[in-house]
Formats: C-alpha cells, sequence, structure tokens
C-alpha cells in the first residue's frame, strides 16, 4: 500500500511539472492515460493557475512575422511553440497566404 501511495505522489509530482511546463492537456492525458478532467482535477489541487485560452500578443505578432516570410507552417509551430492549427488559423485570420504556389506546404 505504501508502494501504492509513493508511485501515486511520484505520478502527481510529475504530471504538475508537465501542466506548468506548459505540455498540452492532451498530451499529459495519453502519457499517464488518464482523462482530461482526471488531469485538471490534480492540477486544480495543487494550486496551479489556469491557462489562458489564448497566446500572448507576442507570440501571435512573431506567428504573423514568420508567416508574412514563407516559412513552413510545421517549422513556425515548433518554433513558436503552438500548434500548426493554431499557425493556420492565424495566418488564415491575418489574410496571409498559408501554402506556397506550387509547393504545397
Amino acid at each position: 500500500m505504501q508502494l501504492d501511495r509513493a508511485r501515486r505522489h511520484t505520478r502527481t509530482l510529475l504530471i504538475i511539472s508537465r501542466y506548468k511546463n506548459g505540455a498540452p492537456v492532451e498530451a499529459i492525458c495519453d502519457e499517464f492515460e488518464m482523462s482530461r478532467s482526471q488531469i485538471l482535477r490534480i492540477v486544480r489541487t495543487a494550486g496551479c493557475e489556469k491557462r489562458p485560452k489564448h497566446f500572448p500578443r507576442k507570440v501571435k505578432r512573431e506567428v504573423l512575422r514568420l508567416g508574412r516570410k514563407g516559412i513552413k507552417l510545421k517549422t513556425i509551430a515548433d518554433l513558436c511553440g503552438v500548434s500548426v492549427a493554431y499557425v493556420s488559423y492565424a495566418l488564415k485570420e491575418a489574410g496571409i497566404p498559408r501554402y506556397r504556389k506550387g509547393l504545397g506546404e
């Protein structure tokens, strides 16, 4: 029983650490084979702040700047620490072409 409690404590600390370091909740769910609500309950109980539902303006400006240069979506996402879907959405919203003609992405 003590071992189970120790493992649970270690797992909880890892979950909190991953969350604080910005790992997507879905990735944490997959890693620990837990539901989203379980993960969120653990981090709220630990006193972690809710994440904003949007990225800071600084990140969006950087995404748009790189997009105007014609850099690939995946590269922009990796450089800015956001998803490819977010990059695509931000560029589309700003009217910046997401794909270079004849080159695919």
